[in-house]
């Protein structure tokens, strides 16, 4: 049983060398281009991300990461970290389903996964090599998955000091993911706060995850860059509803598979 846990425990080492191999490969031939070079200009203080919050958008966490990353960092050092970024978040979602079985993770699993989200994702470029984009969404994609992860653990009795602030504060990155997904991770951690019979260290994470979706969402920039195309809002609810679902949603998820 111990030479099985052992060989397993190197398969997996293998799978995260491999997955993360094969990432930063990419990345490492990956150039600057669009935002990078904004971002990389920014001035990285509690008054530029003030004024960014302010006059801009509320993702607090993907700008600070992707201008710390920029400013900090040569690309070969910046690309590494981001591939490591990816690794973890797939290495996560193994670790998900073993969690909840009790079992070890397979490394044959995260292969899979691995593969399968490069086939999945129909802008691979856009949310995983270019960098203010892997911000954006790579990078908030893992803090959900930390913070699932995490959420599982708790609801299996590992707790310790250090896992509970872990878990705090992953759930304020997770919810103040990006738009599309901040709503998705509170429902979610209400949902298994209801399922798991109300434990109490499960709450942590629903009012972590609700401060980091109201930071997200309410954040001043929101309604200043929506000010700058009024026209839009200036039309009835129904008729831009209609519009969203019959012309533009098409139109973009057309777009992902061409």
């Amino acid at each position: 049983m111990r030479r099985k846990m052992v060989n397993n425990r190197l398969k997996m080492v293998i799978a995260i060398l491999i997955v993360f191999s094969l990432v930063y490969s990419i990345g490492f031939i990956t150039p600057m281009n669009s935002d990078d070079y904004t971002y990389a200009l920014r001035e990285l203080s509690l008054s530029s991300v003030k004024m960014h919050y302010l006059g801009w958008s509320g993702r607090v966490v993907s700008d600070t990461i992707s201008t710390s990353l920029l400013k900090f960092f040569s690309p070969h050092i910046y690309n590494a970290i981001n591939s490591a970024a990816l690794t973890l978040m797939v290495l996560c979602w193994t670790m998900i389903p073993a969690t909840l079985t009790k079992s070890s993770p397979s490394p044959y699993v995260m292969i899979f996964l691995f593969f399968l989200y490069f086939v999945a994702n129909p802008a691979l470029g856009q949310t995983n090599f270019w960098l203010v984009g892997s911000a954006n969404y790579l990078w908030t994609n893992m803090f959900i998955a930390i913070y699932i992860l995490i959420s599982i653990y708790l609801s299996n009795g590992k707790k310790s000091n250090l896992i509970l602030f872990v878990y705090a504060i992953s759930s304020i990155f997770a919810g103040c993911s990006n738009e599309n997904t901040s709503l998705v991770v509170v429902l979610i951690s209400v949902a298994y706060f209801f399922i798991m019979n109300r434990n109490k260290y499960l709450l942590i994470g629903v009012f972590g995850s609700a401060i980091g979706a109201g930071v997200l969402l309410l954040a001043p920039g929101n309604l200043s860059r929506a000010s700058t195309i009024q026209d839009w809002y200036n039309q009835p609810l129904a008729w831009r509803v209609l519009e969203h679902f019959s012309e533009r949603l098409p139109s973009a998820m057309g777009a992902y598979w061409q």
